[in-house]
């Protein structure tokens, strides 16, 4: 089968004869129809992790969309069934290939939007989802998301909106509609203004922060007290991301945050994935697409996440259509 895996040293490269997986106990068998490139697949691709640990040759990117092909008994999917999923990052099988498997826990059914474009929503909902989740119920906070354009800011800014929340978000100028358009009633342009002196009376019930360099520290100071400050881990080995971390939990114990969130996002779907499937029936969710690129020009969607995306996700196909995806697949 094609496959987009790299060895030791990063360099990844598209193969036509890579094995097919086996299924395990509790897993799907799919066929992929698309994935998603996110920052930990390039983070892994480059980390140049031990051999004794780390799976190679590994096949790049957790998220994905598809078509079961086989489950296991009385699952609630079947073959056929048109699901996506987050799959676990270190997994020797990614999402880059024909045919991967995957945690049944992990899936979800695609009903409200297109196969190509679900493969972008899995780890941002789940991500967002998370992050927010405690400080559920939302309606009528003063929520600001930072870097609302992109993936992760995107599906937050959605969810928030959604359940009732007030949403501030930070972007570049080029993006400010889009972030209108998802629901964000005010957008700060973090280029040309700093967003704490733009902060509301006390501070924001919560804010949600994905975004490297100072803005932990910056975004912690418009938390009113009492509120909940909400960090999306983006680097494990950052150990100034850890001792913010550790700082805000001594903080929460003192009260002057009501909660803190360092948040390694799960891949479970009912964590995520299935919430957002609810609001998309509702017509309140929808995938932020960038750019759809074939297989062939992985390294491509790679270098550009690398480079910073700005706007939605990086989408890889590896069929047309819902009809090509299904050729083969006994229902």
């Amino acid at each position: 089968m094609r496959a987009a895996v790299y060895n030791y040293g990063g360099a990844l490269n598209v193969v036509g004869n890579f094995p097919a997986p086996k299924r395990g106990e509790k897993e799907l068998l799919v066929k992929v129809a698309a994935c998603s490139v996110n920052p930990v697949d390039v983070k892994l691709r480059k980390a140049k992790l031990p051999s004794a640990i780390f799976p190679y040759p590994k096949v790049t990117c957790s998220d994905g969309s598809g078509a079961v092909i086989q489950a296991p008994p009385n699952s609630k999917f079947k073959p056929g069934d048109l699901i996506y999923w987050m799959g676990l990052p270190l997994a020797k099988y990614g999402s880059a290939a024909d045919i991967t498997t995957i945690p049944e826990e992990s899936a979800d059914f695609v009903k409200h939007t297109d196969i190509i474009s679900a493969a972008a929503l899995p780890l941002v909902v789940n991500t967002a989802w998370q992050a927010l989740q405690k400080s559920m119920p939302l309606a009528g906070k003063n929520i600001l998301i930072q870097a609302g354009s992109g993936g992760v800011g995107t599906a937050a800014i959605q969810i928030a909106v959604a359940h009732g929340a007030h949403v501030t978000t930070t972007a570049s100028q080029a993006n400010f509609e889009l972030c209108k358009s998802l629901g964000a009633e005010r957008v700060v342009d973090y280029k040309a203004e700093r967003f704490e002196d733009s902060a509301p009376p006390g501070g924001y019930d919560c804010v949600l922060n994905t975004v490297v360099g100072d803005y932990d520290a910056r975004s912690l100071k418009v938390v009113k007290q009492g509120g909940h400050f909400s960090q999306v881990l983006r680097n494990v080995a950052d150990l100034r991301e850890l001792l913010m971390g550790a700082y805000c939990k001594f903080l929460a114990g003192t009260g002057r945050l009501g909660a803190h969130s360092l948040v390694a996002v799960r891949p479970r779907a009912d964590l995520g994935l299935q919430q957002a499937s609810n609001l998309m029936a509702e017509g309140k969710m929808k995938p932020v697409v960038n750019t759809v690129l074939p297989l062939s020009q992985i390294n491509e969607a790679h270098n550009m996440v690398e480079k910073g995306v700005g706007r939605g996700k990086v989408v890889v196909k590896m069929v047309e259509n819902v009809e090509q995806l299904l050729e083969g697949v006994a229902k």
